[in-house]
């Protein structure tokens, strides 16, 4: 009974087939070594040194020779010990005992101990790292060399589902969307998408398991539609229904790869047993039985799926939630591409990551190459927008993908913009959607709009508002009734971006374009220049012009041209790299004159 007990366990949990073997993701070889590196041993000096600095402990001997302290480290591994230098006096070197010799470090103190880049609270901590340092490279100087050259970043898919994410918006040049229009059946009463070609029937696999089948017809607003239609969709989804049910009890890995853009956004399957019901009735309601068992069933398959359930009993598939929730991914480096599941908010620019030297506490492994980052302090880096830590070799490489984790984003203002942009999901920052439509709402005949200046503490109270409360901040005409104090906001934040609008990389470009005195060619300088923007800032300030324009035709209210608005944009929107007053002073008329140029051809240039 025992033995059938056993064997029927092992045969459950356990497989002989060597093709089922999955070898650990995280490397644990240098972790092994670290394990193993020489454990620091102090030498302590038999007697009280009256010049011993407060800062070193028993481990100062004074002024000895290095010939003595090579005696004193002799046969000892991980020894070490502080001596005053001979040949320059009030100077103190560290001598450790290493691979049977002694190496000798100049030690310096500034409030923290240190020999090279890392500074450290004792003189114990030093050595300990130093010794699992040397250890470490010594060892695995030639695995250290090639660990990069088979990460597992793009293995655990935190690149590729972005990838899967943006790819409609940036193959906008390969593929024009398809055209799709709505018409009104007069004889039947219900809404059908119509495309210029309908696939043939059963010619695309489901975009969930790749083995069910989409149906050809595409119908809005299914419960009105003709019966032998829904009959057609039904069918199809019931199979992909079934199919899908079944691949997620044997665990299968769920795929959007083979969803076009139109489904990704917005796909309503409805389930057989419903059509079903309806058909037998003539076309009359569903009975409640039928209902029930048809809601039961969806319920359970949105339970599975960890999908929300629609108000009519239809099932919308968010095949972005649907990765994030299988348990073949659930690391939080993949879980980090799928945060945001809104498809029509979801942002293709990059960003590069904003690496910084940071300190693990406790074994932290490298989520690019997947080794083991070794150390006592500053083992790697770690990007403070979105959490990736890697070894500072591995930083190079790392793609520029970063996502930002909105909880490490602590303000709005002096936030660089595609970070925030990133981070909140959204297309622009918020801060310049919100001004906009609030000055558009009641400001655009306001005279001297953005030339006219809002009262200094009430526009710093907007700033607060922002960086408090974020897109709730509230710039309503009850909290601020002059207009001008909202433009102000909106000049704020665009002064204050650590990168401005037109990068410090382009301004020279824009300049140079701004001097070509053909007009046909300054514009076209201006249009090549504005194609090597950031994607984010393209797009901030393609709504910012937009914007402009649209103010400069209640020229006759707010006596506002596009060359005043130039005059108070062209600093805003254009910085030089070097922060010089003389080179501003010379390059502000070139400033007007692109701003000005951009919006009175703002319909030519975006």
């Amino acid at each position: 009974m025992a033995a059938s007990s056993n064997s029927s366990l092992s045969g459950s949990s356990l497989s002989s087939d060597p093709e089922d073997y999955q070898p650990p993701i995280w490397k644990s070889y240098l972790y092994q070594l670290q394990q193993e590196a020489p454990r620091p041993k102090r030498i302590t000096c038999p007697q009280e040194m009256e010049n011993r600095p407060k800062y070193y402990g028993r481990e100062f001997h004074g002024m000895i020779s290095r010939q003595y302290a090579d005696e004193l480290l002799a046969g000892a591994e991980g020894a070490y010990l502080i001596r005053e230098s001979q040949r320059q006096p009030g100077t103190h070197t560290l001598a450790l005992s290493f691979g049977h010799q002694t190496l000798n470090y100049r030690l310096f103190y500034d409030g923290k101990h240190f020999v090279g880049e890392k500074r450290f609270e004792s003189v114990h901590d030093l050595v300990t790292d130093a010794l699992i340092t040397l250890y470490i490279e010594t060892k695995a100087a030639e695995y250290i060399a090639k660990m990069t050259t088979n990460p597992i970043y793009e293995h655990l898919g935190y690149t590729s589902l972005l990838k899967d994410k943006m790819v409609h918006r940036l193959s906008r040049g390969r593929t024009e969307p398809r055209r799709v229009t709505f018409q009104r059946d007069e004889k039947e009463g219900y809404c059908v998408r119509h495309a210029p070609a309908l696939r043939p029937a059963h010619s695309r696999p489901c975009f969930l398991c790749r083995s069910c089948l989409l149906p050809p017809l595409e119908v809005d607003h299914m419960q009105s539609g003709p019966a032998a239609d829904r009959r057609q969709w039904s069918g199809a989804a019931s199979s992909a229904l079934g199919c899908c049910r079944r691949r997620l009890r044997r665990g299968a890995h769920v795929s959007p790869e083979h969803l076009s853009p139109e489904e990704m956004e917005s796909l309503w399957e409805l389930d057989q047993a419903s059509v079903d019901a309806e058909d037998k009735r003539g076309g009359e309601l569903i009975t409640h039985k039928a209902k029930r068992h048809e809601r039961k069933r969806q319920e359970l398959l949105a339970l599975a799926l960890g999908v929300k359930l629609g108000s009519k009993g239809t099932l919308l598939w968010k095949p972005i939630k649907l990765l994030a929730s299988c348990p073949q991914i659930s690391s939080p480096l993949v879980r980090r591409s799928a945060l945001k599941d809104t498809p029509e908010k979801q942002c293709s620019y990059e960003k590069i990551h904003n690496f910084k030297v940071h300190t693990f506490r406790g074994p932290h492994w490298c989520e690019y190459c997947a080794n083991f980052m070794w150390g006592l302090i500053a083992q790697g880096v770690r990007c403070s927008d979105c959490g990736l830590n890697v070894h500072k070799q591995c930083s190079k490489l790392v793609p520029s993908d970063c996502q930002p984790d909105l909880r490490r984003i602590k303000k709005v203002f002096s936030c660089d913009l595609t970070t925030l942009v990133k981070a909140h999901n959204t297309t622009r920052p918020m801060v310049v959607d919100m001004c906009i439509r609030e000055i558009e709402l009641r400001g655009m005949q306001s005279e001297g709009l953005y030339r006219v200046s809002g009262f200094s503490e009430h526009v710093e109270e907007v700033r607060l508002a922002f960086d408090r409360d974020g897109e709730k901040a509230d710039i309503s005409a009850v909290a601020y009734a002059d207009i001008n104090i909202i433009a102000g906001a909106l000049k704020l934040y665009l002064r204050d971006l650590p990168i401005p609008i037109i990068t410090f990389d382009l301004y020279s470009k824009f300049i140079q374009a701004a001097k070509i005195p053909n007009a046909e060619s300054r514009l076209e300088g201006i249009h090549e220049s504005l194609l090597q923007l950031p994607p984010a800032h393209f797009e901030t300030l393609r709504y910012l012009m937009a914007h402009l324009k649209r103010v400069t035709q209640f020229e006759k209210d707010n006596f506002m041209n596009a060359e005043n608005l130039g005059i108070v944009y062209g600093p805003t929107l254009m910085q030089p790299p070097e922060q010089n007053a003389l080179t501003t002073l010379n390059d502000m008329r070139q400033q007007k004159l692109v701003v000005q140029l951009m919006i009175e051809h703002e319909d030519v240039l975006f």
